[in-house]
């Protein structure tokens, strides 16, 4: 069974349509409150599939299934009347027809597709600056590093699900941040130097699928590295 061609779709194409617009965004409406929670929401989505699709590719059914569940499960409820507000197309249902496709062991190239597709409508939706791109960035973080704390709880990994989501969450980040780097750094360099070492430190922190006994970087340490990208964040004055 494949998925779509595994990180490439999953960059998005509405996270290119925001791109086009930091230069020119009026910052009252950029820093909406709705806009970076659906942003950021939209980017745990995309990090749960990106994760079940690496698990997929990887041969790996059993948990990537586990991936492909968790936007409807965890998240979409949150978002759904914010997308309503947009007119998006009822991303719910394109969920269910994947997580339908998953359990019968069909192809998932086509429902897989239309999720992403919709995502990329809803991101498109979105009216970026470069504080709400890394307010994203963060948040995507924090839930990584709280999900990496669950699974490694007791100092050895006894929580792979967990460690999954974080992987998932953080790579998504780390993306992100790739692809406005050179925008952001244009307008505020200092910080985001900083936030680039820190954000490639935190990568290695997930150097498998299935993750190391213990942890590359404990809790404390992966959470110590988020509060300081949270803290250089604040300080950017792009």
């Amino acid at each position: 069974m494949k998925t779509v061609s595994g990180a490439k779709r999953l960059a998005g194409l509405g996270l290119a349509t925001l791109l086009l617009v930091l230069s020119s965004v009026a910052p009252s409406h950029a820093d909406s409150t709705n806009d970076q929670a659906l942003l950021t929401q939209l980017g745990l989505i995309r990090g749960h599939l990106h994760m079940a699709s690496e698990l997929t590719d990887a041969g790996d059914k059993k948990n990537a299934s586990v991936h492909f569940h968790h936007p409807l499960k965890e998240l979409y409820s949150a978002i759904a009347p914010e997308l309503a507000a947009r007119d998006i197309p009822d991303l719910g249902d394109k969920l269910r027809v994947l997580e339908k496709a998953d359990e019968a062991g069909g192809d998932l190239k086509k429902p897989l597709g239309a999720v992403l597709s919709t995502i990329d409508l809803a991101e498109a939706s979105i009216t970026a600056s470069p504080k709400l791109m890394l307010a994203a960035v963060v948040g995507l973080l924090r839930h990584a590093a709280e999900e990496y704390q669950a699974a490694y709880q007791q100092g050895t990994l006894d929580k792979l699900e967990e460690y999954q989501d974080s992987a998932g969450f953080a790579r998504k980040a780390a993306e992100i941040f790739a692809r406005i780097r050179l925008n952001l750094s244009k307008r505020d360099p200092p910080p985001i130097r900083d936030i680039a070492l820190a954000v490639a430190t935190l990568q290695t922190a997930w150097p498998s699928l299935n993750g190391p006994a213990k942890p590359i970087i404990d809790a404390a340490g992966v959470k110590a590295l988020v509060d300081k990208i949270e803290q250089r964040a604040a300080a950017y004055r792009g």
